[in-house]
């Protein structure tokens, strides 16, 4: 590893999806960049996701970005000569009633604007797609071909990878101690390998940015919630390829796993994570949490309905660790109104592998241009 410099143009806080991702873009841009992480790529909650890639969003700027992160997850390879791990499996989101058909005939109508590939398909037609799944209860489905699953970990070190290449130095168990600040703006920070002088910060520290904003007088508003899912054994007979499976209304998704089945839910009444502290820990690095048999239960009720094939599997995985959700679910992208130079990426409401390449860009733009390319 070289050795911590003195100076630099921006420096990058946290080596998950999106710190990787938007430093990359910034020195693809020509920016001198250092990314800094408190202990080791992923650590903290990329390590942990799903990993489901999707192209539509709840806006027309969020598809934008999201379309553009399945663009460049593809071209990786082509960047640095590794697999990313991108598979296009296709997505498929359930409507067991007509008002949630209705949705997706609109969602179909808005992917016109960005080209995105998209079918809304019979119950048939979602058991041709999906056969290991009861298609009894299903009205229709939104199916989008070119959407994708990726491992989290292999994803972003293959980003961390190309933006070495570009000439970013990456900087592992460097714990972050001060932000430096002179009337308002962005001097430099303060390591445990050293001081660094710097013209901009970007802060994409996950689930603990709210704490490091909090110590440099900025208001961040994010914090972690519990997330659950589990990973069964083999299935045997396993298509191929499996599109991503979600039901809006059990709250349920399934992926496909290494020939395993990752099943999950968004649960409607989450838990605040570290409740009884308020602080995330310094060294929650790779932590889960308790597992609690209600959600166990549910999940594995909610799941056997759907595929009746799980109920027969061993469950090889109970996992619940933590994800960042903000008040309007919306994404923190941008520059503070505390402190000048200073700009944040994070807060993306358990859908950050997906969102990560297009806020990463997003994030570099404004930044290079002074001003946001879309609203």
């Amino acid at each position: 590893m070289s050795s911590f410099p003195q100076e630099t143009k921006v420096v990058v806080i946290g080596g998950g999806i999106a710190g990787c991702s938007t430093a990359y873009h910034l020195a693809k841009y020509g920016w001198d960049t250092i990314l800094i992480e408190r202990d080791v790529l992923t650590s903290g909650t990329t390590w942990h996701a799903a990993g489901m890639i999707t192209q539509l969003g709840t806006s027309p700027q969020i598809t934008k970005l999201r379309k553009y992160s399945t663009e460049f997850y593809k071209e990786l390879e082509n960047i640095t000569g590794k697999d990313s791990s991108f598979r296009e499996t296709g997505t498929i989101n359930i409507a067991t009633h007509k008002s949630r058909h209705q949705e997706y005939l609109r969602q179909k109508t808005m992917s016109k604007l960005f080209d995105i590939d998209i079918e809304v398909i019979s119950k048939k037609r979602f058991k041709d797609l999906y056969p290991i799944a009861k298609n009894s209860d299903v009205f229709s489905g939104l199916y989008i071909p070119k959407d994708g699953q990726a491992d989290p970990g292999i994803l972003t070190n293959v980003i961390a990878d190309a933006a070495k290449k570009e000439g970013v130095k990456i900087f592992e168990n460097c714990k972050l101690k001060k932000i430096i600040k002179r009337n308002n703006q962005v001097r430099g920070l303060k390591t445990d390998l050293g001081e660094i002088k710097c013209e901009y910060i970007v802060l994409c520290a996950g689930m603990w940015s709210r704490q490091i904003g909090e110590a440099a007088g900025i208001s961040i508003p994010l914090y972690p919630n519990e997330h659950f899912y589990m990973i069964t054994e083999d299935f045997k007979n396993l298509p191929t390829v499996l599109p991503t499976f979600r039901d809006p209304e059990t709250y349920l998704y399934i992926r496909e796993y290494h020939k395993k089945l990752m099943i999950g839910i968004f649960e409607p009444n989450a838990k605040n994570a570290f409740s009884k502290s308020g602080k995330v820990p310094e060294d929650f690095s790779f932590g889960e949490f308790k597992v609690d048999k209600d959600y166990v239960n549910m999940l594995h009720s909610l799941a056997s309905k759907r595929i009746p094939e799980i109920g027969n599997l061993k469950i090889e995985k109970y996992f619940s660790g933590p994800e960042s959700f903000t008040p309007d679910t919306n994404y923190l992208l941008g520059e503070t109104s505390e402190v000048k130079n200073f700009f944040v990426c994070c807060g993306f409401n358990s859908i950050g592998i997906g969102s990560a390449g297009g806020a990463g860009k997003a994030t570099a733009e404004w930044m290079l241009k002074g001003h946001t390319t879309n609203d």
